[in-house]
């Protein structure tokens, strides 16, 4: 028997066990080690004080990324997160936790912004923590250049009553509202500064169109102020110091599109109201007041709204003058909107022995109860005795 025939099967069995080893090899390193079903095996109890984490099936890999790991020198690909203890889990507070907003000493209606500031007093739309039901709608609205749009609108909040509990009171209207109790219109409006004792600088308060509240907070003690919200505008004081009340006379916010609001004091009623909107390609809207009554918006192309107020300073109307025959003939009046007004009867009970800051019962309180619009369609109000819209009605056109 020749050697040959001696070395052939040992050298066959040999590689056999060889190839056999590295195809194990591949197969631990490239899909993972293969465990037998376990016909009476349980699927895993989820573990319900941590998150499920994602269960993996065969999941590939790279020559390079499997043979390193074999050897150890690179960490496993998906990575184990340690459970969330008690004291690294950072949970919502529920309303029930939710600590309370310093008050500021009553006065003005500045002095009053932490309290308008906390989320159970929200406003600038219907908002189920805080109760408040929101509308609004557009009162003018003509195309501008740039996107600067000539117009603007009206919004109406709810919530006309709000609690002060460290002195014990409920305050009525404290926004101030420019049309009638809970009724917003025009532009943002800017209150006196006020010392917010919580964070140990000054602020401005600015209430929005839709009623909405954002609070501007000093930078260190320069001019500069932050919006506390997340649109990132930026008010600076150009005159005066913060130290006074009104002792600031212009202020201007600068949005994140270069968008720049120019506003000028008032001191009979403690506010600073928008006079000018100028994009940064110089497109302006420009708005005139008498005292704190808005009277004309002018545009780039010098088309001009008038808003035309009653004996009582309630706006009446918003008129603007046309031509005739597509430009060429004789002015006529068009009116955008009317305002109509009725007496609602003050009928409102507070438990609590709260000290009722705003109008007795059986005071009549006058309030808007229908706006019509260029097509004759109109929106009504209906109201309860706490001076609140129970119900909105649209009809006509």
């Amino acid at each position: 028997m020749s050697l040959n025939s001696h070395v052939k099967p040992a050298l066959r069995i040999r590689l056999i066990t060889v190839v056999s080893a590295f195809a194990l090899l591949l197969q631990i390193v490239f899909i993972g080690p293969v465990r037998k079903a376990d016909a009476k095996s349980k699927p895993p109890i989820a573990d319900t004080s941590s998150p499920a984490e994602p269960f993996i099936v065969n999941t590939p890999r790279t020559f390079a990324t499997g043979l390193a790991s074999l050897l150890g020198f690179l960490a496993p690909t998906v990575k184990k997160e340690s459970p969330k203890t008690e004291e690294s889990a950072v949970e919502p507070p529920s309303p029930a936790t939710v600590q309370p907003v310093p008050f500021l000493p009553a006065g003005t209606a500045a002095d009053l912004a932490a309290l308008r500031l906390d989320p159970k007093n929200a406003t600038g739309g219907t908002d189920l923590y805080s109760r408040n039901f929101g509308w609004g709608t557009s009162l003018v609205g003509l195309p501008g250049r740039a996107g600067l749009d000539a117009g603007f609108g009206i919004s109406y909040n709810s919530l006309v009553w709000i609690k002060d509990p460290n002195n014990n009171e409920i305050i009525f209207d404290p926004d101030t509202s420019n049309v009638s109790p809970g009724f917003q219109m025009g532009f943002p409006v800017i209150e006196a500064a006020y010392y917010d004792t919580t964070n140990s600088r000054y602020a401005f308060l600015m209430v929005n169109p839709d009623g909405s509240r954002t609070e501007f907070r000093q930078v260190g003690s320069s001019i500069v102020f932050e919006g506390g919200d997340s649109s990132y505008r930026e008010l600076k004081t150009t005159t005066g110091t913060v130290t006074s009340k009104g002792g600031v006379t212009q202020i201007k916010v600068t949005a994140t599109d270069g968008t720049v609001m120019l506003y000028t004091w008032d001191g009979a009623s403690s506010r600073y109201y928008c006079r000018e909107i100028k994009d940064r390609n110089g497109n302006y809207i420009s708005i005139d007041f008498n005292g704190s009554l808005m009277t004309d918006v002018t545009d780039t192309l010098g088309r001009v709204f008038t808003i035309n107020y009653d004996a009582y300073n309630y706006p009446t109307s918003i008129t603007q003058t046309w031509k005739d025959t597509n430009g060429s003939g004789s002015n006529t009046t068009h009116t955008w909107a009317t305002f109509s007004y009725t007496n609602a009867t003050v009928s409102a009970t507070f438990s609590g022995g709260l000290t009722r800051i705003g109008p007795a019962n059986s005071t009549t309180v006058k309030v808007l109860e229908k706006i019509t619009y260029p097509d004759s369609s109109f929106t009504k109000f209906e109201y309860n005795g706490y001076i609140q819209v129970k119900k909105d009605q649209s009809g006509g056109g």
